[in-house]
């Protein structure tokens, strides 16, 4: 059984993960990622784009190293932080299927680059309860935020995001709001120091290409073919959802709290909806990956959490390979 090996085997699962990854970036070395053009308000992708756009399998090969990177991060700070009671590596593995899904999406590659930051923000997020260095780690948390928003614009509402999981753990400090501010805004001061000595400092402050990517979602042209796929997601999402729900009146208020920071994250995804479609879902890795991994591993009935298990990655590959 799948579960079984990943609990009681952490490192060899550890080698496994690795594999995962590798066959299904395989498709990508096969059919190379190429980088959409880069549009509104993005200097850091922009230089990316720059130095990658001619090498697409230079780019397949990032984008591995990324969504590893990404699913480690993830599911140490799951681990750390008390989220799951289990060493496992099932939420690198759950992270990892599903951004190979993904990537499959023209601005897939953007997104993975620009979550690389907002995942290194929620990692120091859950840890900042229990932890002494609270300036510190908010003013981290504060300028991976802005860097993720040099990638990705839109990506800037998780500053909002940040305000309220303070309130969540009670840090009502008007200091602590500062530093978080104040981190979000370095990546700006350099950018517009940049901006300044090469005499172009009206498209620093050209407010346009900030706002001009909003619109609403048109979901009158997803096909049935899509549709299918999400909503099996919606449900296993729920499933889960349910369970840790069920789990959270049996812990600790630290427990719940940090929980809550899944919820709260989930609403601003929902928001980011309203100016792509696959950013919101893309987003949405971090609440599905620890809910989900929470059901997996906790649930006493293993038949029914491995049947559910197996049922997330054969839809994976089937929505892939059999559903275009």
């Amino acid at each position: 059984m799948l579960l079984n090996f990943f609990k009681r085997n952490f490192e060899l699962s550890f080698i496994f993960l690795f594999l995962t990854g590798i066959v299904c970036w395989s498709y990508f070395f096969i059919h190379p990622i190429s980088l959409p053009l880069p549009s509104g308000f993005a200097p850091l992708y922009e230089y990316t784009y720059r130095l990658l756009a001619n090498s697409p399998i230079l780019i397949s090969i990032i984008s591995l190293c990324l969504v590893l990177i990404e699913g480690i991060t993830i599911n140490l700070a799951l681990i750390r932080q008390n989220i799951l009671n289990s060493k496992s590596w099932i939420p690198a593995f759950i992270f990892v299927l599903f951004h190979f899904l993904l990537m499959h999406y023209s601005d897939g590659f953007t997104f993975l680059y620009c979550y690389l930051f907002i995942i290194l923000a929620f990692a120091q997020l859950l840890g900042i309860y229990n932890n002494d260095a609270h300036y510190e780690n908010v003013f981290w948390i504060g300028l991976f935020i802005g860097l993720a928003s040099l990638i990705y614009f839109p990506s800037i509402i998780f500053l909002i995001f940040a305000y309220f999981s303070l309130i969540n753990f009670s840090f009502y400090k008007i200091r602590k709001w500062l530093v978080l501010t104040l981190g979000a805004f370095i990546p700006y001061l350099y950018l517009f120091t940049f901006y300044f000595w090469n005499n172009s400092l009206f498209q620093f402050i050209n407010i346009k290409q900030y706002l001009g990517g909003f619109s609403l979602p048109h979901f009158s042209s997803i096909q049935l073919t899509s549709i299918i796929p999400v909503a099996v997601f919606c449900i296993l999402f729920a499933i889960g959802f349910i369970f840790a729900n069920q789990k959270r009146q049996e812990k600790s208020i630290i427990f719940r709290r940090k929980t809550n920071l899944f919820l709260i994250y989930l609403f601003f995804c929902v928001a980011l909806l309203f100016e792509n479609k696959i950013s919101g879902v893309f987003f949405t890795s971090i609440p599905f990956t620890g809910i989900f991994s929470l059901f997996l591993l906790e649930n006493k009935r293993k038949a029914w959490a491995e049947s559910i298990l197996w049922i997330f990655i054969i839809l994976v590959f089937v929505k892939i390979f059999v559903i275009k």
